[in-house]
């Protein structure tokens, strides 16, 4: 009697077991999952936006109406935002992800691939706008209604151009002052849209590299770049003020220019360039102010370090409030003597010590980054003044109170590289660094943990 009671209560709960199990995830459980970022609300709490992505495949931006409780869906939009003042959505949007991925089975050219969209709505009323093959947009953060766009380059056409487009298209780029003018340039960049939605005002440039905008909703910074017919590259670096519409010309010359950078209050811009040809160039940093660019760091500069230089793989950065200009140095870069040996003779041979602050392995995978390594400097506008701020002794820097601070904090663990093969503990040296004249002074001596001021 027993046996049969336990027989039923077996096959009465066994079932009820295998119910209550969870079922085990596999790899194709994580393909169906999804994330939600880059959200944010306005500063009224009117609008909501937020992206829903997969792991792989089309992902959709979303906008909340606070007010009417109602969400609008943008299919594959991403990399949105408000407008200063609210009156617009802006986004991007990727195209098909399985249309890109079969152009790159099909192994096109980067040029030939599917390109983004950008698009406008309107939050106060008017039509919504979108605008085909778009590279990037930037938005003043503060204030006003003015966008900037880049578009892509266009499509090539088969057909020549209609009389009169090339024309047109001359007229726009800036003019060579080399012998022979414009005639046989190539253009380098795209063409540039300063827009306002509102108004529906749009201002357009071609061969534009690079831009930059200030927060304050006053200042546009671009580059226009050709190249002639013996690959020499001309740059002309201009100023648009969204108050009177204009455009300045703050620079010209031959050569190479990169790092365009303007001050939250749009009255001072910065940049690299060299008159050098060959592959191997020594920057200077240049100021524009007033509508003119001038040079006010080179390698004679008081305060370079001797063999050192601007390095271009360092970034610019000006403090909020504008007085001072940060930028990094290295050592000059040398150009390698030809080297005239046949492949077959040449010997490739990697020699490591334990004696290294670093196993050889490390070595490798830091090889890159050292060879980019750069110390934090800057320059004081005022004074007219440059203050190298790290060095090969102390490497790093962190600047405090939005890059306003007269204190910065410096670190080392140099001294301590060595422990880091048997210690998970990671030291350093830390500092005090006065911002106006470099002074250093040690405050913490392997510390074993990172340190906030």
């Amino acid at each position: 009697m027993n046996r049969r009671i336990l027989a039923f209560l077996t096959l009465a709960v066994l079932p009820l077991m295998v119910l209550g199990q969870k079922k085990p995830l596999s790899h194709n459980d994580y393909d169906g999952w999804k994330n939600i970022r880059q959200q944010s609300i306005t500063d009224d709490g009117a609008w909501i936006k937020y992206e829903i992505n997969p792991q792989e495949g089309d992902g959709n931006l979303y906008l909340y109406n606070v007010k009417n409780k109602t969400t609008e869906k943008f299919e594959r939009g991403f990399s949105s935002a408000f407008s200063a003042e609210n009156d617009y959505f802006v986004y991007l949007v990727k195209p098909e992800f399985e249309l890109t991925r079969q152009a790159k089975r099909d192994k096109k050219k980067a040029d030939e691939l599917p390109k983004n969209n950008l698009g406008i709505k309107m939050l106060k009323g008017g039509n919504d706008i979108s605008i085909e093959r778009v590279k990037s947009f930037k938005i003043f953060e503060d204030k006003g209604a003015w966008m900037v766009y880049l578009m892509e380059k266009p499509v090539q056409e088969k057909k020549g151009k209609k009389e009169g487009e090339e024309e047109a298209e001359k007229e726009t780029r800036p003019q060579s002052r080399r012998p022979g003018g414009a005639k046989g340039n190539k253009a380098d960049g795209t063409e540039l849209v300063i827009f306002n939605p509102v108004s529906e005002v749009k201002h357009s440039f071609k061969d534009v590299i690079d831009y930059n905008l200030g927060r304050d909703g006053e200042s546009i910074a671009f580059v226009q770049s050709t190249t002639d017919s013996t690959k020499i590259k001309h740059f002309v670096v201009k100023l648009f003020s969204v108050s009177d519409e204009s455009v300045t010309e703050i620079f010209t010359g031959d050569g190479d220019l990169k790092k365009l950078t303007i001050s939250d209050s749009g009255t001072e811009q910065a940049f690299m360039f060299t008159s050098d040809t060959s592959d191997v160039k020594v920057y200077s940093l240049y100021l524009g102010q007033n509508g003119s660019a001038e040079k006010i760091v080179d390698c004679s500069t008081g305060g370079m370090k001797k063999d050192w230089s601007v390095s271009e793989n360092g970034s610019l950065q000006f403090s909020e409030s504008g007085k001072r200009l940060f930028f990094a140095c290295a050592e000059k870069p040398l150009e390698e003597p030809e080297d005239k040996r046949l492949k077959e003779e040449k010997y490739s041979l990697d020699i490591w010590s334990w004696h290294d602050d670093l196993l050889q392995p490390q070595q490798k995978v830091n090889l890159s980054r050292e060879k980019r390594r750069t110390y934090q400097a800057v320059y004081h506008i005022a004074d007219n003044k440059m203050v190298q701020l790290a060095d090969e002794d102390m490497p790093s820097v962190r600047l405090l109170m939005k890059r306003d601070g007269d204190i910065a904090v410096g670190s080392s663990n140099l001294k301590y590289m060595k422990m880091n093969s048997w210690e998970s503990t990671r030291y350093n040296d830390y500092y005090t660094v006065d911002v106006k004249t470099g002074e250093r002074t040690l405050v913490l001596e392997a510390a074993p943990s990172s340190v906030v001021f």
